[in-house]
């Protein structure tokens, strides 16, 4: 009976640990840096075959030359690769290639380029 309960402790062991990995590995958030000279409005993303998101901004707006962290419910995205669009004040806006952001930690947008660090 000993010998059971450690083998069945010792799945459970492997279960939780790598459970949490898979949670930790795909995890979305990342920190968006301003650095197009436009304030922007909205921010919004989508997978490869679904609508944009409702706006991650809210009301708030992100200023020239501010950072903010963008935070996704745990769980409702299926997928890493994302694709990000972000709305200026002026009605313009514009959109990024399919980001992997299980593996992005910021993203800086300049005017027309994106960059992942």
């Amino acid at each position: 009976m000993t010998k059971l309960r450690a083998m069945v402790w010792a799945a459970l062991m492997v279960v939780l640990v790598l459970g949490v990995g898979v949670c930790e590995a795909q995890n979305r958030d990342f920190i968006l840096e301003n650095q197009t000279g436009h304030v922007i409005v909205g921010l919004y993303v989508r997978t490869y075959n679904s609508d944009w998101s409702a706006d991650f901004l809210g009301s708030d707006v992100l200023f020239d030359s501010y950072q903010r962290t963008i935070q996704f419910a745990r769980g409702n995205w299926g997928d890493c690769r994302l694709y990000i669009k972000v709305a200026f004040l002026d009605g313009t806006e514009q959109t990024s290639p399919a980001e992997n952001l299980c593996a992005t930690g910021r993203i800086t947008w300049y005017d027309g380029l994106v960059v992942r660090n």
